[in-house]
């Protein structure tokens, strides 16, 4: 019985595709950080210009105040809201 619970581990171990415990914060952090900037975008794309602004602001406002608290995540997500700013402001 234990065999089979530890094949499907070392099937992804020879795929490649197990994380390591250093690298799956990080990757987490970045994808954190590209939802955010992808919700910015579709932001505006589907809705007008002072309601993305306003979206973005509440969202930017509770990343920044969440990360006054030392939540793990909120610098990513404020600096993916940022990033996704800057992407529209200058498209």
């Amino acid at each position: 019985m234990r065999e089979l619970i530890d094949e499907p581990k070392s099937f992804l171990n020879e795929l490649g595709l197990e994380m390591s415990n250093r690298v799956r914060p990080v990757a987490s952090r970045q994808a954190l950080a590209m939802i955010a900037c992808g919700l910015v975008i579709l932001a505006f794309l589907h809705a007008q210009r002072n309601v993305a602004y306003l979206f973005v602001s509440v969202l930017t406002s509770g990343g920044l105040f969440a990360s006054m608290r030392r939540v793990p995540l909120a610098l990513s997500l404020t600096l993916g809201l940022v990033i996704g700013l800057a992407l529209v402001s200058l498209s």
